[in-house]
């Protein structure tokens, strides 16, 4: 499975119009969302791709009501951090601010995703990939970036807008 990790959006409905564009024709399964879109404004574009995905709140996240009813409508799932799910018999583990070291065991996990930081990180620990996309928005670290994770090769790719 072919899935499109975004994080930290932050309004910036010109980048967010380039991932569209950018990734169209690769035709991921599956879109997630790490947090900060900001508004619901995003969301209209991201449904563009007429994929389903998973969108987790973030920090900076307003009118969270009218953000999830968008995303009901446009066939994503809007949850609260931490959260655990199955994706081609795959385990996931998605927040939007990283986890405390410690705090959660990735026993089991074989993606752990977060945003929040802006700087895209890839990481191998034990079993578990762990991935930060960075952010498309390009704001703090001067960069738009997103990740590719292709499930059944195990690949994770990181690329620039």
């Amino acid at each position: 499975m072919k899935i499109a990790v975004i994080s930290d959006t932050h309004d910036n409905l010109k980048k967010v119009e380039q991932f569209v564009n950018e990734i169209r024709d690769e035709t991921p399964d599956y879109i997630i969302h790490l947090g900060d879109i900001v508004s619901p404004f995003v969301i209209p574009y991201l449904s563009e791709l007429s994929i389903p995905g998973i969108i987790v709140k973030g920090n900076n996240d307003g009118d969270t009501d009218f953000l999830g009813e968008l995303c009901y409508k446009a066939g994503f799932k809007f949850v609260i951090p931490p959260y655990k799910f199955t994706l081609d018999s795959k385990n996931f583990l998605i927040t939007h601010r990283p986890l405390e070291k410690g705090k959660y065991k990735l026993d089991g996990i074989d993606y752990y995703l977060y945003g929040h930081t802006h700087y895209a990180k890839i990481e191998k620990t034990g079993k578990t990939l762990t991935v930060n996309p960075g952010t498309i928005s390009g704001y703090v670290s001067g960069k738009s970036t997103f990740v590719f994770l292709d499930t059944a090769l195990d690949k994770v790719e990181l690329r620039n807008l």
